[in-house]
């Protein structure tokens, strides 16, 4: 029965993360709807099979940072961006949500500086939901091997 439990969680993240990158690459546009029932469902996954402590400090802490990061540049990020990353927190939890966020941060600046060699932006800029995908992706399953090589060279 856990199988399938985990099986079902696992069909809706990868569901919700492909609706959401898809439009915002598309469109620049993220779903509400979509971010809260990847929320929903990261919350409950927690209350069934992990600490629902971490998962509200996961949720937190991307919260903040992304809130800080939304404020701070006036609106280069936005709301969907930031409800987007903090449902990603409910399924991550507070280390491995810190992870998440470095890694999409980099990737994006990598990425928009290759872009800048190469050609300029629009005006509506870059779609951030696939670079915290990607990251969320990688923590969600490589997170313990990520902070393993992380303390190999630092």
């Amino acid at each position: 029965m856990e199988y399938y439990f985990k099986l079902a969680f696992t069909a809706i993240l990868f569901g919700c993360l492909a609706v959401q990158c898809w439009e915002d690459i598309r469109r620049h546009l993220l779903y509400d709807e979509v971010s809260m029932l990847l929320a929903v469902t990261g919350f409950l996954r927690s209350f069934i099979f992990h600490n629902v402590h971490d998962s509200l400090a996961g949720a937190g802490l991307c919260f903040l940072v992304l809130s800080f990061f939304s404020l701070y540049k006036g609106g280069g990020m936005g709301l969907g961006d930031l409800l987007l990353g903090t449902s990603m927190g409910f399924w991550l939890g507070p280390e491995m949500s810190g992870v998440m966020l470095v890694i999409a941060f980099v990737a994006a600046a990598v990425f928009c500086s290759i872009l800048l060699i190469f050609t300029s932006f629009d005006e509506r800029g870059i779609a951030f939901a696939p670079f915290l995908t990607v990251a969320m992706l990688s923590v969600y399953y490589y997170g313990g091997k990520i902070m393993e090589l992380y303390g190999r060279i630092f």
